[in-house]
Parts: C-alpha cells; sequence; structure tokens
C-alpha cells in the first residue's frame, strides 16, 4: 500500500462485498495513513506530546489555584472566627477525611484529561471532528 493513494476494500473484515464501493485514501505526508488516521511523522508527534502534556498540567492547576485564591477570600473576607470554631469542633481525625477527599478529586481529574497526551499524538491539529 505504497503511493499516493491506496484502496481501502472492506471484504475480508465481515463486511459484504455486494453493493460495497471502495473508498480511496490517501496515505502519505499530507495524508491518511493506512489505519485511518492523520498521518504524522514522529517529530509531530514529538511536538505534540510535548503540548499536551502542558495543556494537562494547567488544566489541573488553574482550578485548584482558583479554588484556593476563592477559599482564602472567604476565610480572610468572612467571619474567620467563626470558621475557625467550626473547624476545630470536627476534630483532629477530619483533616484526613478531607485530604483524602482532594486527593480523590485530583485522581479523577488526573485520569480523565491524561489520555489527551496520547490523543494529541494520533490526531493531527486541524484534522476535524475525528473524536466522535
Amino acid at each position: 500500500q505504497q503511493g499516493a493513494m491506496a484502496m481501502y476494500s472492506p471484504v475480508g473484515q465481515g463486511y459484504p462485498q455486494n453493493g460495497m464501493q471502495p473508498m480511496m485514501v490517501e496515505s502519505g505526508p499530507n495524508g491518511v495513513g493506512a489505519n485511518g488516521l492523520p498521518y504524522m511523522d514522529e517529530d509531530e508527534k514529538e511536538s505534540s506530546r510535548g503540548k499536551m502534556i502542558g495543556l494537562v498540567v494547567v488544566l489541573l492547576t488553574i482550578p485548584r489555584i482558583v479554588g484556593f485564591l476563592i477559599a482564602w477570600a472567604i476565610a480572610h473576607f468572612g467571619s474567620s472566627i467563626q470558621y475557625t470554631l467550626r473547624i476545630r469542633a470536627l476534630g483532629d481525625d477530619m483533616g484526613y477525611l478531607y485530604t483524602g477527599a482532594v486527593v480523590f478529586t485530583f485522581m479523577v481529574s488526573f485520569l480523565n484529561k491524561f489520555p489527551v497526551v496520547y490523543k494529541g499524538q494520533v490526531i493531527k491539529d486541524g484534522s476535524g471532528n475525528l473524536s466522535s
């Protein structure tokens, strides 16, 4: 399947031959690879990987910074004495529960966003809506 154009035929993959038109698929630097995904060389993949890692770091960091700033503003400008009394009434062991909740939410957020790194190595920028 080398050259500018390659034939794709569904025969042998469980599709009926009658009524099926073969689809022309470009293979090469400007087209689609034999696997149906946009062709990307190793430099493009590595460049995309770096960008996507940066995006994941930003998406994991910025919401937590904004949340911390909102919590700080409420604690600083609100009724801090009342907040301190309520926190002390919870007891010493409740800190582990809240720390666990923070770690759990970070883990869920990370697991939802990390596949973007690998997706960027497969799908080019400007490839259209291939993810749907």
